[in-house]
Parts: structure tokens; sequence; C-alpha cells
């Protein structure tokens, strides 16, 4: 699946001294050649979790695009893999939300295990939840994305599918192959990804305002 549309807001400025204030762990950084990444998983980690749904953003030329991969049944698995490892070849890091504790350790695992190592590429990572916390855990119930959205970037989410449900909603739909199941979830992990980009933006501001305050 293939979405596009503008880019964010301030997101072409973003520099590679806004990343590593962010806490990239690398001297470089092009906006450009970052992708975002997310996943939705048929569970929260163990030797059984597997990503059925991996969605991927980039800017290419003055849009934004999101691409969606899917796991229709587990024999899939392979090809979803390779599809992702031969996106990933083609970035220079990758910027996510907890996708250190969760989204890449998992990728990688599973890469691992389906005997697809060498197609594995390990990126420098941005994950914005660690600043999202230093920022605004004080003054937010919770970091969670959709909390950042509605308190921070202003945009609340309506008729959104909870992530708690997601694994559900993918095994109903193992059951029967009625795609409509699987309607929100895509829809969830889309919106995921522009939030990612939209963030980054917000976030890269925020930062640099803050330190021309403190210098």
């Amino acid at each position: 699946f293939r979405l596009e549309g503008p880019l964010p807001d301030g997101l072409e400025q973003v520099t590679a001294r806004d990343a590593r204030r962010l806490g990239l762990e690398a001297p470089a950084f092009d906006v450009r050649r970052a992708l975002f990444l997310d996943t939705e998983t048929t569970g929260l980690r163990g030797a059984g979790t597997v990503a059925f749904l991996v969605g991927m953003g980039w800017l290419e030329g003055d849009r934004f695009v999101v691409e969606q991969v899917l796991m229709r049944d587990y024999p899939e698995e392979t090809s979803l893999l390779e599809t992702v490892g031969a996106r990933m070849a083609g970035f220079d890091s990758v910027v996510s939300f907890n996708g250190k504790s969760f989204d890449i350790p998992l990728l990688r695992d599973r890469f691992t295990m389906a005997r697809l190592r060498p197609l594995w590429r390990e990126l420098p990572q941005l994950d914005l939840l660690h600043a999202a916390r230093r920022t605004w855990k004080e003054r937010l119930e919770n970091c969670a994305l959709s909390t950042l959205e509605a308190s921070v970037l202003g945009t609340p989410r309506t008729d959104d599918l909870p992530g708690a449900l997601v694994p559900e909603r993918y095994f109903q739909f193992l059951k029967c192959g009625d795609m409509a199941l699987l309607e929100d979830v895509l829809r969830h992990n889309a919106q995921d990804i522009r939030s990612l980009a939209a963030l980054l933006a917000h976030m890269a501001r925020v930062y640099a305002q803050a330190c021309l305050l403190y210098t």
C-alpha cells in the first residue's frame, strides 16, 4: 500500500544538529535520507511475536510518502522482510517512536530467525520517544504518540483503533481473510508514520528555540 501527502511544516528544515539534539548518536543526518518506521505486531515481544505490518515513510520531492508492507499470512513473512530490507538499504537513518526498544530489535530478530540477516542493515536511530519524555513527561499524563498528537501537535485522532486491539484484529483477519478487518489497522499505522514526521519537525523547532534562549 502506498499513500502520499504534503510534507509536514518544517520537516525539510530539520538539520543534523537538530537530530543530534533530539538524541541521534551519529554525526550526519539528512532528513531526505531518513526512513520513518513503525510496526504493527502480533504481541508485545516473545518468541512468537511477528511484525505483520511495517509502515515506512520518507520525503519524495515535495511529498511525504507512506508505504505499508502487509503479511497476509505467516508464510508471507519472508517476502515482507525482504521488502523491508530492500527499502532500508536506500536510507541512512531510521526515525521511530520507541523503535530502539521495540520495533528495531523485533525486526532484527525476525530477520535472523528467517535466515535473512545479510539483508538487515543496522542504521543510526533517532527514537523520538526519549526526547518527548525529556520534554513533556512533567506536563502530560503520558507521552504516548496519540497524547502528543492531541496535546503538542494539536491534531487529536478521531475513530482510531487503540493499539491494544491491533493483534486481536489481525488474528480475526487470519481466520476469514476479510481485508475490511484491517482497514482500521492500516489507517492507524499510516497515521503513526505521518505523526512521526510532524513530531520530528515540531521538536526540532522546540529544541532550536530553547537553545537560543540559553545562549
